[in-house]
């Protein structure tokens, strides 16, 4: 007590606290509503349901390791319930051969867990602030570590993308897909694009904001660094292709001028968007990921994801464009050219065998 650490004793659960006071006092608005979105997840799946019933001022350090050590094994959460097995009324003349089914994964990873320990350690500090609880029993918590991995990025090399971009004739969506693979933006960065952000005459479209998913909605969201917001150059070609684009949405929009854009959500109406449905209203994030893999089913192309544009964009520019990596790196709208290095160190080493070569063409004395 002389030290200040004195809180009045309460039986007040983690659950309770968590739901109930910590997550409705994030909607104040200072916190993305993605961030906010996560938190939730990780309250409700992974922190509410084995260790919600422990009182808040309960809670200690052994305790909460060993729930990240039963996350690590169980806490992975299924995306589909399983099928109840409905009784046989009748017994089939040929017998079935019985479908083995592969065993479900219940191991959440360990990068996972971090971020949920990033969650319940934020809580925590707020109900110390709150003198709810004297100290932060989430401090100096063991839990598992990251397996460091190599990392494997889905990409494919320019003849393949030629020939998914040839592919695409007639869809809809082509436009969009050749702004990917010509620009490296993410996913949410085109989708939040507006015809104020582009100049088709100075070659150039400026990133602004992003269109990220919240369940199953839509809101913009801003460049988290200074580095997302920038000027990415464009090839003349391709804002031929824009400016095609761009006369169809207006006869889309002469078409559908009584319904266009509206019911759009809080924050989206007023954007004139450069990539739309047919009335005008946003692309959902998840739902353009869905038509990128059924426009690489069709194209027979190997199979990659809409962000693996991305990738295929900074391997191409980096392995067959020769492009220094502080280019590529500002066009991804990486924070550090390191960042860069660290994702595409792999599409460099025939740089590295041909720097080398030429160094020592130059030193070497004849006959060495």
């Amino acid at each position: 007590m002389s030290q200040g650490t004195y809180v009045e004793p309460s039986k007040l659960t983690l659950g309770q606290y968590l739901n109930d006071m910590w997550l409705p006092s994030l909607k104040n608005g200072k916190l993305r509503a993605t961030t906010v979105v996560s938190y939730e997840v990780h309250v409700v799946h992974h922190l509410t349901p084995n260790l919600g019933a422990t009182p808040l001022q309960n809670l200690n350090r052994q305790r909460i390791a060993a729930h990240y050590a039963w996350l690590a094994e169980n806490g992975r959460v299924p995306r589909r319930k399983p099928k109840e097995e409905k009784p046989r009324r009748r017994k089939s003349k040929k017998a079935k051969a019985e479908v083995v089914l592969p065993p479900v994964n219940t191991a959440l990873s360990p990068t996972t867990v971090r971020r949920v320990h990033a969650t319940l350690h934020r809580a925590l500090r707020d109900a110390v602030r709150d003198n709810l609880i004297p100290r932060n029993p989430g401090d100096n918590v063991e839990f598992p570590e990251a397996v460091k991995q190599d990392r494997v990025l889905s990409a494919w090399d320019s003849t393949q993308l030629k020939k998914f971009l040839v592919s695409t004739d007639g869809d809809r969506l082509r436009p969009l897909w050749l702004l990917y693979a010509t620009t490296g933006a993410r996913r949410g960065e085109l989708l939040g694009l507006t015809w104020e952000d582009v100049d088709l005459k100075a070659g150039t479209i400026t990133i602004r904001r992003g269109l990220v998913p919240v369940g199953y909605t839509v809101t913009a969201s801003e460049p988290k660094t200074e580095a997302g917001r920038r000027t990415i150059a464009v090839p003349a070609s391709v804002c031929a292709v824009l400016d095609r684009h761009k006369a169809t949405q207006n006869a889309e929009k002469m078409a559908h001028r009584d319904v266009w854009g509206k019911d759009r959500p809080e924050g989206l109406g007023q954007l004139n968007l450069v990539f739309t449905n047919e009335i005008g209203r946003e692309l959902h994030p998840d739902r353009v990921s869905k038509l990128f893999e059924s426009a690489v089913t069709k194209s027979k192309m190997p199979r990659i994801s809409l962000h693996g544009l991305r990738h295929t964009f900074a391997t191409i520019a980096l392995m067959e464009g020769k492009q220094p990596v502080s280019v590529v790196s500002r066009r991804l709208g990486h924070s550090k050219t390191s960042v860069t290095l660290d994702f595409y160190a792999h599409a460099m080493p025939r740089d590295a065998e041909e720097a080398s070569g030429a160094v020592a063409a130059l030193v070497m004395p004849e006959g060495f």
